[in-house]
């Protein structure tokens, strides 16, 4: 068995130690360097692009650039506001795209969140796993495969750095335990007090840590429920502890998340189908291609399942503990919640990476096994991060064509942006990438770009009291909802289908922009007679509204 080697004096008289042998450093060291260089290429889809192709992520880089002073240019200034005052939680990039935003252009600054948003859940899932079990382990390389999920290709960067940070914040605590109490209660308010400012969902995450952490890493005989009841009673206080933040924040802030929507929109939307839960549960590992992103995460959980047949998988108790009741919630919860969206797919990431912090394949390997499983982890995580990356690159295309699209685009325009819904298509007419994780369109926010390249209103850009620190400003709050998606085509010419807020688009808009245009038959806007195609970038098409002329 390879040992460390044991401090010169350290236990004079006792039995020697036997020095770790030098096949057993050679792979530690190339496992710290497969493990280094896998994260490091987590960012190489990021660099090679300008904007990446996330659901939500453009409306979190136009914010960014308004925040840093895109908003107090005329004509913008007119229409959009910077109000702090509006939301407290889910704004941890906002704040620090504020104090950096002046400095950093807004692009460059905006890639480096989502790096942050990449990189840190994984590498909280290692420092937890390390702080748990101690030193380096080759199955820590397998957790950066993890890196790319549905809710990162969401554009969850709030959520994703929220969740990093809560696992980061967990693990310090065994530090922590040889510390007094009250310093265990200060860095524990701390650490969720930050945590709430980033993301609400990442302090709920940090209390559940905590949870499983003082539940303790030992198992419980089924029916020993003294047993049970004494760890619950020192679970419950280190959760309850961290929670504190989030009580300050319900009873001070003035808008909760959700302030944006009426009675209606507050109620919570259910989907307990089988397909709507079987994706739910897969929303760790989906990417662009289910098989591919199933068959890839079976090689990377193949030693866990191989340790646990042979009786050598250690666990963490509390910590699989805290799994399971985060996937019974992902069950449990609504599809959607006073405007917010996606709650269920939330919590399996959560529950992966607990899971993954506490347990650790104990496999008797030889050293040069454990190099060749740290090898082989590390080619499949570059192996899925370069595939993901040439799809970002072909991806641009897109923005590209909208880019072109609306260079002509006078500022101080108005312009209504649309999606092209093919439904007799098939998703083989669609190119890979545009479409994620259970046929969601991952250019739902590319128009609101328009706002930062050509200075014009866009009404898609989220702005939702609660949530963002923006406000659009009158008049043009009335053709715009706090956080919409595209309309359908087909609305402009279907007034039943029109919302409320776009029923005036012949008066209230300059231009219509189409996005999706390049798929199945197409569809021509220039039947409606108020619409003038202008240009036409394939997947991206600019119409120009015809005013009526006033007559006497």
């Amino acid at each position: 068995m390879d040992l460390q080697p044991e401090p010169a004096g350290a236990n004079a008289g006792a039995p020697p130690v036997p020095a770790i042998s030098r096949s057993a450093a050679i792979a530690q060291l190339w496992t710290t360097i497969f493990l280094a260089g896998a994260l490091a290429t987590l960012a190489v889809p990021v660099l090679l692009v300008a904007i990446p192709p996330l659901l939500d992520y453009p409306n979190h880089l136009v914010r960014l650039w308004l925040i840093a002073g895109g908003a107090e240019n005329p004509p913008l200034a007119k229409m959009y506001a910077v109000s702090w005052g509006s939301a407290h939680t889910n704004v941890g990039i906002d704040y620090l795209g504020a104090l950096l935003g002046r400095l950093i252009p807004a692009v460059p600054l905006g890639s480096f969140f989502v790096v942050l948003a990449l990189v840190l859940p994984p590498l909280g899932a290692l420092a937890l796993h390390r702080a748990v079990f101690g030193g380096l382990h080759w199955c820590q390389i397998g957790f950066l495969f993890f890196a790319w999920n549905a809710t990162l290709l969401a554009g969850f960067l709030n959520f994703h750095i929220g969740v990093g940070l809560a696992l980061l914040g967990a693990a310090l605590e065994p530090r922590l335990a040889h510390t007094s109490p009250l310093a265990r209660l200060c860095a524990r308010l701390a650490t969720g007090a930050l945590v709430l400012i980033v993301h609400f969902f990442a302090l709920f995450y940090y209390c559940a840590l905590l949870a499983g952490l003082a539940f303790g890493r030992d198992s419980i005989a089924f029916g020993n429920w003294r047993a049970l009841a004494a760890r619950a009673t020192a679970a419950i206080p280190a959760a309850g502890s961290a929670a504190i933040p989030a009580v300050v924040f319900v009873v001070l802030s003035p808008s909760l998340p959700g302030a944006h929507v009426d009675a209606l929109g507050n109620a919570p939307l259910w989907d307990f189908s089988a397909y709507n839960k079987g994706h739910v549960l897969l929303s760790p590992i989906v990417t662009y291609a289910l098989w591919l992103d199933v068959l890839l995460a079976g090689a990377i959980a193949a030693p866990v399942l191989w340790a646990m047949l042979v009786g050598r998988l250690e666990a963490h108790a509390g910590l699989v503990l805290t799994a399971g009741a985060l996937i019974a919630l992902a069950l449990a919860a609504p599809t959607a919640v006073s405007g917010t969206w996606w709650i269920d797919n939330r919590f399996p990431l959560m529950a992966l990476l607990a899971l993954l912090a506490g347990l650790r394949p104990g496999l008797e390997l030889s050293s040069a096994a454990r190099l060749a499983m740290a090898a082989l982890l590390a080619l499949v995580v570059t192996g899925r991060t370069a595939w993901i990356g040439s799809i970002w690159k072909q991806r641009q295309a897109d923005i590209g064509a909208v880019y072109q699209a609306v260079r002509q685009v006078p500022p101080g325009s108005a312009v209504l942006p649309l999606d092209h819904i093919d439904d007799a298509a098939g998703a083989a007419a669609h190119p890979l990438g545009r479409y994620f994780h259970n046929g969601h369109p991952a250019h739902w926010s590319y128009s609101v770009l328009v706002i930062m390249w050509r200075q014009a209103f866009v009404p898609n850009l989220f702005w939702a009291a609660g949530k963002q620190p923006l406000r659009v400003l009158p008049p043009w709050d009335q053709i715009s909802f706090p956080e919409d998606g595209l309309l359908p085509a087909v609305a402009l010419a279907d007034p039943s289908q029109t919302p409320t807020h776009f029923r005036a688009w012949r008066q209230r808009y300059d231009y219509v922009l189409l996005l999706n245009a390049d798929v199945g038959k197409g569809v021509d806007l220039s039947a409606l007679p108020e619409l003038r195609l202008e240009r036409d970038e394939g997947f991206a098409r600019l119409y120009r509204i015809a005013k009526a002329v006033p007559t006497n």
